[in-house]
């Protein structure tokens, strides 16, 4: 997870220049699709890897979260009125770290084997609709 976190910390305050320069649009959108792609070439990844190929898709998944993270709140902030950002920005973080925390405790489980012998789309239902 270092490489993540590594290419976070660099591409964050890239991203939060960039949107501010050009605006958000087009770089959370680039960021989003770094992202992506790296999400897509990680399940391509076998049993038997290389631990550096890993690193390296994980720090571009980093950078594109990085990239997507600081635009993304900055539309969002900029859409409402002054006096209602301070109670929109501690829906939108909390809602930001239920969603991670759903979203890191259906990888762990699909990916480690704690699954009890169910399908993921009956994990993924537990997680998600809690049924």
């Amino acid at each position: 997870m270092l490489p993540m976190t590594v290419g976070m910390a660099i591409f964050g305050p890239i991203g939060g220049k960039l949107s501010d320069k050009h605006g958000s649009k087009g770089i959370a959108t680039i960021g989003l699709v770094m992202s992506a792609s790296a999400i897509f070439m990680l399940t391509t990844i076998s049993a038997y890897f290389v631990y550096t190929e890993m690193a390296v898709l994980l720090f571009v998944f980093g950078a594109g979260y990085g990239m997507f993270n600081a635009p993304n709140a900055s539309a969002l902030m900029s859409s409402v009125p002054p006096e209602d950002r301070g109670g929109l920005w501690n829906v939108f973080n909390f809602e930001k770290r239920r969603i991670n925390r759903k979203h890191g405790d259906f990888l762990y489980d699909t990916h480690s084997g704690n699954d009890g012998g169910a399908s993921p789309y009956t994990i993924y239902r537990t997680h998600w609709c809690g049924c």
